[in-house]
């Protein structure tokens, strides 16, 4: 047993540790809030991406956002038009000389989408019903299902048409370029002008689904999600599971992000932490996405549908009638806990937190983490030692709530016992 010093004189020596904790924003921005912004092409670049088997779907849905500031570079002023993305035989030449490209033509000022089923004279080419001028934004997506090509311009059904044709061609030599076909003859299709949010997937996808990514960015985690470009911090990353990410051909510049879009929330998990018996701890949830985000904390609880209870305002309990600790904020993005518990056994020897983040695009959960209180550090000091042997008794010989460790409503040899059984066990 280690020594104990009463001091029926001493002064009240309790002090309350407020530990600030942050959760960081986006993976891909380590300290600092990611960006959004999007790409902008002129002067003939493009953006190259990593040829990959999975880049050959049968059934798909293709979409981008997109602004054209001129007709575009390479005999780009013809009814194909300048292309937005493309899986195209550079250097071939012919009616059907890609496995697929997404174009918009200054000439028409329609959408076009060109589907090759045999190279370099067999397929379809489907272009929008409704115009895109020069200089206005859109979001397209085309899908195919093995049958039927459709192209929904702003999140609504605009054409379609049978293919007529049974498998689409690919070739094992293909990239995929955004801004580019490069094709024979000078006909390089360069764009001129804003591109944003990229995405290609495995499947088609439903009208509710494409209307939403029409004003919403994809979280990166998504089914089927081939690939996805959304241009944050200025860079050319994947954000799917692929991680095939783009390399500049020439001079890429980057912009804002294309109007009107919303972004879904992205949070990241803090490490563990230590905290003491009623010392008051927050935790601040920095999360990015378009506003308005509410906040849900949850605490980890195995007698909880899906191990996770919601936490509400006020005294949370843990064991049975034992209150852990005074929640507040807890659908705000700092949630303070007082009066932290001594601790305890079992699940409940710790505190598991998490964070979910809501938006109109989505939610995002942060991972587990977390919190030991350490009933022997009574002084928060973060140290176990005779200073918290001292800080207790002052607390207990004058009655005060905080020794009351046990939570029985009194301050009584039990709570000794308690102090006790903690201090020796150290954190």
């Amino acid at each position: 047993m280690k020594d104990v010093r009463y001091g029926s004189n001493a002064s009240f020596r309790y002090f309350s540790v407020i530990a600030v904790c942050s959760l960081l924003v986006d993976p891909l921005a380590s300290v600092a809030r990611a960006q959004p912004a999007s790409l902008q092409l002129a002067d003939q670049a493009y953006v190259r991406l990593s040829n990959s088997t999975q880049m050959a779907p049968q059934q798909f849905t293709i979409e981008a956002r997109f602004r054209a500031d001129g007709p575009g570079y390479g005999h780009a002023g013809d009814s194909a038009g300048a292309t937005i993305i493309a899986k195209p035989r550079e250097g071939g030449s012919g009616s059907y000389i890609m496995s697929w490209a997404l174009d918009w033509s200054a000439t028409t000022q329609k959408a076009v989408f060109i589907l090759t089923h045999a190279y370099p004279s067999q397929g379809v080419a489907v272009s929008s019903s409704s115009r895109i001028a020069q200089g206005s934004p859109a979001h397209v997506a085309v899908t195919f299902d093995g049958v039927t090509i459709r192209m929904y311009l702003n999140g609504q059904l605009d054409s379609y048409a049978a293919f007529g044709y049974s498998g689409v061609y690919y070739s094992s030599m293909e990239p995929v370029l955004i801004g580019a076909g490069n094709y024979d003859n000078g006909y390089l299709r360069r764009w001129q002008g804003m591109i944003d949010d990229v995405r290609v997937w495995n499947h088609v996808r439903t009208r509710d689904q494409i209307a939403e990514s029409a004003s919403c960015e994809p979280q990166g985690n998504e089914p089927g999600l081939l690939a996805a470009y959304d241009f944050t911090d200025q860079r050319l990353t994947d954000r799917s599971p692929n991680g095939s990410d783009g390399i500049a051909q020439g001079t890429v510049a980057f912009g804002p992000q294309a109007p009107s879009v919303l972004s879904p929330p992205r949070i990241e998990a803090i490490d563990d932490q230590l905290g003491c018996v009623g010392s008051t701890v927050q935790f601040s949830a920095d999360a990015s996405g378009s506003p308005p985000l509410a906040f849900a904390w949850q605490i980890a609880d195995s007698s909880s549908a899906g191990g996770w209870r919601t936490l509400a305002d006020g005294p949370v309990e843990g064991p049975p009638d034992e209150v852990m600790f005074i929640a507040a904020g807890s659908d705000t993005e700092t949630l303070t806990l007082a009066n932290l518990w001594g601790g305890g056994t079992g699940e409940w020897s710790k505190i598991r937190l998490r964070v979910n983040v809501i938006n109109t695009c989505g939610s995002a959960t942060s991972n587990p983490y977390d919190l030991q209180i350490c009933a022997g550090d009574f002084n928060c000091d973060g140290g176990v030692d005779g200073g918290d042997v001292d800080a207790f008794f002052t607390v207990w010989e004058s009655g005060g709530t905080p020794a009351d460790l046990n939570l029985d409503g009194g301050v009584d040899g039990a709570d000794v016992q308690y102090f006790y059984a903690h201090w020796e066990a150290g954190c």
